[in-house]
């Protein structure tokens, strides 16, 4: 889904509070603080940018605010929580990493690995920047949805979630750069 809101306020160490739709002199002031994304294979953790070619800046480094940004979450969450039929579970979202797509940038086909005691799905939230491609590919049961998350808006958030056993990919960005936070769902 997508919802108009007062944008938060996102503040990454090393580059200052980030502006909406991000700018490309932050998107560089962004990769420079960031590392290559890597993915599992197997029991192994490795950089391939065959297969994953996007930046990545550990939560750590990101800090989330903003008067009306716990409400405005919360309201994405009960939207996820809903659509994933949740209703009744109680289901926490957890900052994974904030993943910066340049062109080029994509994911091949792959499952989330759960990374914590309760996950069982995804969170993606698109911040507002412009960019082309980049879809996300989702696949379950035989079932296909391609999603195109762009918010270029720069008072609308894009969000999209799904389980952690969908297979899905971030097929190339052809233009700009994808800018989103990656959340790990948790039931606790």
């Amino acid at each position: 889904g997508t919802m108009e809101m007062p944008m938060p306020r996102i503040e990454v160490e090393g580059v200052g509070t980030v502006s909406f739709p991000v700018p490309d002199a932050q998107i560089t002031a962004l990769v420079r603080r960031a590392e290559r994304a890597p993915y599992g294979k197997g029991e192994d953790t490795v950089v391939d940018t065959s297969v994953r070619k996007v930046w990545q800046i550990a939560p750590g480094k990101v800090k989330i605010g903003g008067k009306s940004w716990p409400a405005n979450f919360e309201i994405i969450l009960s939207k996820v929580r809903a659509g994933l039929g949740c209703d009744d579970a109680s289901v926490t979202a957890e900052l994974y990493k904030l993943l910066v797509y340049d062109p080029g940038g994509f994911f091949l086909a792959h499952r989330d690995t759960e990374k914590a005691a309760g996950m069982f799905g995804t969170l993606v939230v698109t911040l507002p920047s412009t960019y082309r491609g980049g879809a996300l590919r989702i696949r379950h049961a035989g079932r296909e949805a391609t999603l195109d998350t762009s918010a270029a808006d720069p008072s609308e958030l894009s969000y999209v979630a799904f389980y952690a056993d969908c297979e899905h990919e971030v097929l190339p960005v052809r233009k700009g750069n994808r800018v989103c936070l990656v959340y790990n769902l948790i039931q606790k």
